[in-house]
């Protein structure tokens, strides 16, 4: 996942194309309120489709990606350890 954000925005800034995996959307919500760049990108496509600027340049998806097949997965967020929320339950 972009987890923190620092590569996503360290990569825009640089002009590049980034495509992010995210399954957690509040991580997706706090992580654009630390990195302009990723705020203003969100911001920028919520307002719609954009073929300039940094929108262009930016897509998050919101999923979970896993081996096995089905049309849906459970993510397991930790608040309090976002960077160890698994599809794997916590054992």
């Amino acid at each position: 996942g972009y987890h923190a954000g620092r590569d996503t925005a360290l990569f825009l800034r640089k002009g590049m194309r980034v495509r992010s995996v995210e399954a957690d959307a509040d991580t997706i919500a706090s992580t654009a309120a630390r990195h302009p760049a990723i705020r203003t990108a969100l911001r920028e496509s919520l307002a719609g489709p954009r073929s300039e600027g940094v929108a262009s340049r930016l897509q998050v998806l919101n999923v979970a990606i896993s081996n096995s097949s089905g049309d849906s997965i459970t993510f397991y967020a930790l608040r309090n350890a976002p960077q160890m929320s698994s599809i794997h339950a916590s054992t």
